[in-house]
């Protein structure tokens, strides 16, 4: 799925960057999920409204541990 994220930083003199990034969710096994997500290039005709920010490749795992709690690994 196409994602946007607009991330603020708490100064003044940070403008706010833009990401776009396409987002993967699946379950591989009964209780085990994993979401991945990777930066793209968005450009919808002339709309671009500053300089696009990338994002490294990252993801998690999420398990489920049959007590309740889940067990995330982020990469």
């Amino acid at each position: 799925m196409q994602m946007y994220e607009e991330m603020h930083i708490l100064s003044p003199l940070v403008l706010p960057r833009d990401f776009y990034f396409l987002r993967h969710c699946q379950q591989i096994e009964l209780g085990t999920w994993v979401i991945a997500d990777v930066s793209y290039n968005f450009t919808k005709g002339s709309f671009v409204r500053q300089p696009q920010s990338w994002r490294l490749p990252s993801g998690c795992m999420i398990e489920d541990m049959h007590n309740g709690y889940s067990k995330v690994c982020f990469i």
